[in-house]
């Protein structure tokens, strides 16, 4: 049976073609979804998150960060622009000038109402099924952050780790040897 054009799943071939945009894009299952633009707390979180992470990385020749927008194709229906993403130094050969040719190793999602179930549970499910290693995501409302983590390289994600500001956590991870953040200071002043 012929499909017409608005039942048509799109793939990343169709979404290459689209112009640019300020809007952050994925393509989830062939179908296209754009969002608003980010809140200034969500943008205040990613910036502090980027200034660290990003730094750190960088600094220390453990691979390279860059936010959103920026595609990454994970499979021919599905490209994401995460908020945040590090790919480690032994995967760099991934990225070209359009994005990254693959999971990331790193993906991090800044909560917000509008993408929130998106982020939580599509983006969660096909981070964890096309291999991406470690998975956060940040709550500026509730001042948390879940971190979803493979305790082996094929096996799905372990129960989320929880952290909270309220009660002085600090987020790490064995991918970022050495870094260490306090989760309140993500939410501060913000």
């Amino acid at each position: 049976m012929a499909t017409s054009a608005s039942e048509r799943k799109l793939t990343r071939a169709d979404y290459v073609l689209l112009p640019e945009t300020v809007h952050v894009q994925n393509l989830l299952g062939g179908e296209l979804q754009m969002t608003a633009a980010p809140t200034r707390k969500h943008q205040d979180v990613l910036a502090r998150l980027y200034e660290e992470v990003g730094l750190f990385a960088r600094d220390r020749g453990l691979g390279r960060c860059w936010f959103s927008p920026f595609d990454v194709f994970l499979t021919d229906v599905d490209v994401v622009q995460p908020d945040l993403l590090f790919v480690a130094a032994d995967q760099l050969e991934k990225v070209t000038e359009r994005g990254l040719e693959g999971p990331p190793t790193l993906t991090v999602e800044v909560l917000s109402a509008s993408t929130r179930r998106q982020d939580e549970v599509e983006k969660r499910r096909l981070y964890e099924a096309t291999g991406v290693v470690e998975y956060w995501t940040i709550d500026p409302e509730l001042e948390r952050v879940r971190v979803f983590r493979r305790p082996a390289p094929e096996a799905p994600y372990a129960p989320p780790l929880e952290l909270a500001a309220e009660r002085g956590e600090r987020l790490a991870s064995p991918l970022l040897p050495g870094l260490e953040l306090a989760v309140a200071e993500l939410f501060r002043g913000i």
